[in-house]
Parts: structure tokens; sequence; C-alpha cells
């Protein structure tokens, strides 16, 4: 009963939609709506451990993290554009603590059940105009709905797209809430305020896709390095180019974080790029990221951070490591597929990181990541991914204080169900 009480709101708010979306179509029609709406749903079971302490070795239940949780998602037909939808998470430990897994990625506690309603919202779309708002997932480059751990963070946004220019998708949106992955009960929370976004997506020239995304983040509640609470804004933008040439796969990208306010700091610039071919049996990337210095890091608005776009990032390497101000990196990748619906993939990525001035961590020195990843989807409806990583990243970031010799290897792995 304590999930519905603290949202109560989530559910008065369906039932108004509902009521409004009755109001102006006949009841039949509504029925039909739900009769062929679709349902779907997920069982998924999560795992990750590592030697973070110098005195406990990798499975030790102190270092290890164990998530499972099913998913049910319900969205109605359309009728003359409208059109609801919901999705109910659930997580718990099935008694893993003490066990296996002592830690929750999603900190839920080992004695609870966590539960919430991640998406609850309502649709119209008109002619080439469609607008969403509500509970929901996001996808794009710098506010996104990161799916590493086992079910991925949420937001209340009003998101509109329009597709009238030929080839081209134009995206703005407004989001004002957040899930965090470790937010306390999995509550939504201040998203910086409020988040405006205007994005756009042009694949008018063959084999090419140009992306350009503009974000007006509020600092009040900002927990950029630092950047203290103010009244001014943080600009940032993306922009991505990729094209095809011949068995090249090409891509290049930028991301500006600027934090507007006097006296915070430099903006942090992230320029990339990266080519990708096949050969025989073999997909390889190798791609090369400088981040100026700067107040910030390169890195997602959403979710603390955690994760960038950049292509140099790795499983380990993201947010902090890849994304760190004042820093080069290189990155070479390789995947194979051996068997019909197994993908083996390697990577290897060496950071080479000075002394930022504007940012608050200023450990300069090198550091590295190797990844071995397997991805197995031969059974139907089930996928299995699992992957082992040795870190060496100099105490930086997440990395921090973790162990005696500044490296780390980590082994996580999950498996899903759908129906």
């Amino acid at each position: 009963m304590r999930f519905w009480r603290k949202n109560k709101f989530i559910g008065v708010t369906m039932a108004a939609l509902i009521s409004i979306a009755g109001s102006a179509i006949a009841a039949d029609t509504i029925t039909d709506s739900f009769k062929n709406g679709k349902f779907d749903g997920e069982a998924k079971v999560w795992y990750q451990s590592d030697d973070n302490d110098a005195n406990k070795h990798i499975f030790d239940t102190e270092n290890s993290w164990f998530d499972a949780g099913l998913r049910f998602s319900y969205s109605t037909d359309n009728y003359k554009g409208l059109g609801v939808g919901a999705t109910f998470y659930a997580v718990d430990d099935l008694g893993a603590y003490e066990n296996m897994a002592n830690r929750s990625m999603l900190n839920v506690e080992h004695s609870d059940t966590g539960a919430w309603l991640g998406e609850a919202y309502i649709t119209y779309a008109i002619a080439n105009t469609s607008a969403k708002a509500g509970r929901q997932n996001i996808l794009s480059p710098l506010v996104n709905s990161d799916d590493w751990p086992i079910f991925p963070n949420n937001f209340e946004a009003l998101l509109i797209k329009n597709s009238d220019i030929p080839d081209t998708t134009l995206i703005g949106g407004y989001v004002w809430k957040e899930r965090w992955m470790k937010s306390d009960d999995q509550e939504f929370n201040d998203f910086h305020h409020y988040v405006l976004m205007v994005g756009a997506v042009n694949k008018s020239i063959p084999n090419s896709e140009l992306t350009a995304y503009l974000y007006e983040a509020d600092d009040d509640d900002n927990d950029y390095k630092k950047i203290t609470e103010s009244d001014d804004s943080t600009i940032a933008s993306y922009l991505e180019a990729k094209s095809k040439f011949k068995m090249f796969n090409l891509g290049a990208q930028f991301i500006r974080i600027d934090p507007e306010a006097e006296g915070k700091g430099d903006p942090t610039n992230a320029v990339g790029a990266k080519i990708n071919t096949k050969l025989w049996m073999f997909d390889m990337t190798a791609a090369y990221v400088h981040v100026s210095d700067g107040a910030s890091l390169a890195a997602k608005l959403s979710d603390h951070h955690i994760k960038t776009p950049l292509y140099t990032a790795t499983i380990g390497g993201d947010g902090d490591i890849a994304g760190r101000p004042d820093s080069n990196s290189y990155k070479l990748s390789a995947s194979i597929t051996p068997l019909d619906q197994l993908t083996l993939t390697t990577a290897y990525a060496y950071y080479s990181m000075d002394s930022a001035k504007d940012y608050a961590v200023t450990v300069d020195g090198d550091c590295s990541e190797a990844d071995f990843e397997c991805k197995y989807t031969g059974i139907k409806n089930i996928t299995m991914w699992a992957a082992f990583w040795y870190a060496d990243h100099e105490g930086i970031g997440v990395y921090n204080g973790l162990n005696n010799e500044d490296d780390m290897i980590t082994f996580r792995c999950w498996a899903s169900f759908m129906f």
C-alpha cells in the first residue's frame, strides 16, 4: 500500500487522462482501444562482483551486487491519435543477501522489494507530429534512460516529435523529474529543476545521418564538480555525423558542457572520431577522443553523469573516465560471431589525463581498461550477457580509494526472458 500512497498522483493523473479521452470518444471505441492494447513483460536477473577491496576477493558477498526483477508494460491501441500506457517495475534480491551478494545496484534493501511505476503517459499523434506526456523513458545523447543496470532510469517529461521536413525528425522536450538508478525508495526527483531540450536528426544525405541536440539545464540542484547553487543554467550541446564510405563506417562527435555561471570554470569541449569496418568475421572499430580542460565532465546530464556517449567509453571507463576534462583517450574493439546468435567482443582503451585546472579532481597520469564480453540470443525470448573487465584507472572517479593498487577486476552478467 505504501507504493500506491506515494504514487497517488500518478493514479489520479491516469484516471483523469482516460476520462478526458472518454469525453471525446465513444465508450465502445475506448473499450476497443483497451481490448486491442499491447501487453508485454520481462523477467530479469542481474549480478556483478569485483575485487575492490585489497582484503576481499572477487565473488565475496561484500563485493557483489544482485538484483532480480519483473517488468510489466501495457499500452492501449490508438484512436484518433490518443493513447495511454504504463510500465510497472519490481526488484528483489530473492534471498541473495549473505548467500551470494549483499548489495543491490538500485539500492533496494535486502529486506524489501523495490517497486515503482516507471512509465505512466498519454500520447497524441496528428499528421506528422506526436506528443508524449508523463512518466516515460527517454532516448537522447545527453538525457537518456540507460539500461546497463537491471532496469533503466525514468523521467517525467513532455516530448514532441515532428517529421514534416523530408528525411528529418525534430524533437522538443521539457523534463522536470528523474528516477535515478539509486534513488531512495525509487522516488522521482527534481531533474536540475528542469531541462529543456531540442534536437534534429537528418538522413537526407545517402548513407549518412546527422544529429544535433541542445539542452538547457537549471543549475539550482546541479551536482557537477565545482558548480554550486546559482540562478544560472548549464548549456549543453551534442553534434554527431555518421556516414558510410565503401567498406568503412565513419563517425565524428562533439560535446560541449557550459556552466555559464560567472566564476564557475570554463566550458568543457569534447571531440571524437571513429572508424569501423568488417574484415572476414571480425567487426573492428578504432576511436579517439579529446576532452578539453573545463569545470564539467563530458557526460550525460542524467543519472549523475555516470554514462557518456563518447566513443572511447568502456564498461567501467565511462562518464568520469572517458569524459574527464583535460584528457585524451583511444579505444580499439573487435567483435566476432563464431556461432549463430553468439557474439564475442573485446576492447582495449587507454586514457591519458593531465591535471585539469577547473575540474575538482586533479589526478594526472595514464590509465587503461580491457573488456571481454559475450552475448547469446539463440534461445527464443531469452537474452544472456556476460562481461569481464580489468581496469587500472589510477583511483579516478568511482575508482577513488577502492583498493591499494588502483586496479580492479570486475565480472557482470544478466539474463532476460521476454514474455
